[in-house]
């Protein structure tokens, strides 16, 4: 048997949470770190094909509005000459109304000869945007995982012993002249010892921790708080008004920087007076 197995409830508890503290940083470096390198494994954008639906609706739409400017010369001619009608007369007409509108057909005749460009501008305004945000889809991240790896619990050294408070003594003990996480051991039900080095194993074994006790134990504290009161088997009397804010104040108190991470069951039974 481990020293100090037989502990009382509320320090089980709060020594789930202090650990739940530590390895719940390893957890969410180690996320971050997946998810750089599935950002790392996103290729390079290739250069896209402009929609030719797209194009041809401009080129339609040019075309249309060219042919209805001409149409409105022949028109407006044959009206001016309808009372004498002659075809001398008609293309005199036709000639003296298609002058005026010869810099705006000109403009829709470049309009329509520029289209070919104006798609190869949009390809490449299209692929220099992707490539824009591809090659900042790392931006900031590895300065953040730097920033994370400095709030890493340090390796363990037994000067720590009862001045960390992440290492009391009852945490630590020696075996075959190695350090034991005796917490960490028990908690997991490790048939062996798990010893603080290598760093990295123990590590690894703080990340198994965090998944397979702590959000246990948070999830079992969730439910309790959403349990509705009827369907306890023996359901308590009312909180007197004056127990209803520290509850609530409690319960917020008990929230830390890692949204997973909550008040655990024990505490909050202590709490409400169960």
């Amino acid at each position: 048997m481990w020293p100090h197995t037989l502990e009382k409830e509320d320090q089980v508890e709060k020594n789930i949470e202090l650990m739940g503290n530590e390895s719940a940083k390893f957890v969410f470096l180690r996320r971050e770190k997946l998810r750089l390198a599935e950002l790392q494994r996103i290729p390079k954008p290739e250069k896209e094909s402009i929609d030719q639906s797209f194009m041809i609706g401009i080129k339609k739409v040019l075309e249309e509005e060219r042919d209805l400017v001409l149409r409105n010369v022949v028109s407006a001619s044959c009206r001016d000459v309808q009372d004498s009608y002659s075809l001398p007369l008609f293309q005199a007409a036709v000639s003296k109304r298609y002058r005026p509108q010869g810099a705006r057909l000109a403009e829709l005749d470049s309009l329509i000869a520029g289209l070919p460009r104006l798609e190869a501008l949009i390809e490449e305004q299209d692929y220099s945007l992707k490539v824009g945000e591809w090659s900042c889809r790392m931006n900031g991240l590895n300065q953040i995982l730097s920033e994370m790896e400095t709030k890493l619990p340090k390796p363990f050294e037994h000067t720590k012993i009862n001045v960390d408070p992440n290492y009391p003594s009852d945490r630590c003990t020696m075996v075959d002249n190695k350090w034991v996480d005796v917490w960490l051991t028990k908690y997991l039900n490790s048939k062996r010892p798990i010893f603080f080095e290598p760093y990295s194993t123990w590590s690894e074994k703080m990340e198994e921790f965090y998944e397979k006790v702590y959000l246990v134990e948070w999830q079992k504290a969730q439910d309790l708080l959403h349990v509705p009161v009827a369907a306890k088997p023996e359901p308590p009397p009312p909180f007197p008004p004056e127990q209803v804010v520290p509850i609530r104040a409690f319960l917020e108190e008990g929230q830390s920087e890692y949204p997973e991470q909550g008040t655990l069951k024990s505490r909050i039974y202590k709490k409400i007076g169960r």
